[in-house]
């Protein structure tokens, strides 16, 4: 959006200026940090007996406020351990020592209209070093957290859309595991925000950044038989297939469009893995064999691009770039493959 001066406004934009044309900043935070309110908070914290365990670090923070070291750029982060500063929040740590972050974190933009209090919740940029995840307030009590947990940190201001907005902050071990319960990464330390939790509403939940270095779109090391690696790039084009699929069940006359319409319906009242691969649901049909045609017909991703490059060259044809095309599209809808109808959506093929 641009600043509403005349010269950018939408109905003198075609006329010539002088001045040059200035964007404004897709989120204009309001925040303020103030060093005197916060070495109040610190100094109070270092009194009180709950945060014992982190008056070294406490103590550094306070150092390095009143010698003009803090805040950081930026609003970038800055992490000690038992009073030292570190590099960054380790995975694993020696029991007795203690973590600290200073800094403010950023989540935008808001999924509700109200209360304000929790707008900003679902999606995470950056204007912080380190992405804080998600607990809820019932999380705690679920995990068996206690108010003299050793991990607890002084509540901190997360910038969102609509202003900064005050969290608890804690540090958790986490482990992700798979719904068998399969472990597919080692214990390791998230920092995360605690959000109030609000009944009858529909909150979203943050992965942390150590989650994302992790499951970085389903791709990090490791991560070779978890599921999501069998659908990237499809997220960004399965609006489409979706919409494919809703033409050809509801407005196309096909000979069993009923079929395939109950089919979805009764899977929808009961989307469980088993009822995917079921005949029990409606005989005769399963969900899987429809949405297999569906991707079939109308792959997400119609071409695959590679471009290799040659392990020895010796001569400049060889080493021009040479680019690779998997026609996905061609293949899904090859007669010799799969018959004179390859063209015609038909789950029981």
């Amino acid at each position: 959006m641009s600043d509403k001066s005349p010269e950018n406004s939408v109905e003198t934009a075609s006329k010539p200026s002088s001045k040059p044309l200035v964007f404004s900043p897709a989120f204009r935070g309001s925040h303020t940090f103030s060093v005197e309110n916060r070495l109040a908070t610190l100094r109070e914290a270092l009194g009180q007996d709950k945060w014992v365990h982190q008056r070294p670090n406490i103590s550094k923070a306070i150092e390095m406020y009143e010698n003009g070291e803090l805040p950081l750029p930026n609003w970038q982060k800055i992490w000690f351990a038992n009073g030292r500063v570190i590099d960054g929040l380790p995975d694993t740590a020696p029991e007795g020592v203690y973590f600290w972050v200073e800094g403010v974190g950023c989540q935008f933009p808001q999924i509700s209209a109200t209360p304000p209090e929790i707008q900003g919740q679902f999606a995470q940029s950056s204007r912080c070093a380190i992405y804080p995840g998600t607990m809820f307030e019932t999380d705690l009590a679920a995990v068996g957290i206690f108010p003299m947990y050793s991990g607890w940190m002084l509540p901190f201001e997360i910038d969102t859309a609509n202003g900064s907005v005050w969290r608890d902050r804690i540090l958790v071990e986490i482990q992700i595991v798979t719904a068998t319960g399969d472990t597919l990464t080692p214990w390791f330390f998230e920092e995360c925000a605690v959000i109030p939790t609000v009944p009858g509403t529909v909150q979203g939940r943050l992965s942390g950044f150590k989650m994302r270095n992790y499951l970085y779109f389903a791709t990090a090391p490791g991560n070779g038989s978890f599921s999501l690696n069998q659908i990237p790039p499809a997220y960004e084009t399965l609006w489409r297939i979706v919409l494919r699929l809703v033409i050809e069940v509801l407005y196309h006359n096909h000979a069993h469009t009923d079929l395939w319409r109950k089919t979805l319906v009764a899977f929808a009242q009961a989307p469980t893995l088993t009822h995917l691969e079921s005949h029990s649901l409606v005989p005769g049909m399963t969900v899987r064999a429809i949405v297999s045609e569906d991707l079939r017909l109308y792959p997400p991703t119609r071409r695959i691009y590679r471009q290799p490059q040659p392990l020895h060259s010796t001569t400049d044809a060889e080493k021009k770039p040479l680019m690779l095309a998997a026609d996905i599209e061609h293949l899904h809808r090859d007669p010799e493959i799969w018959g004179p109808d390859a063209l015609t959506f038909n789950p029981e093929r």
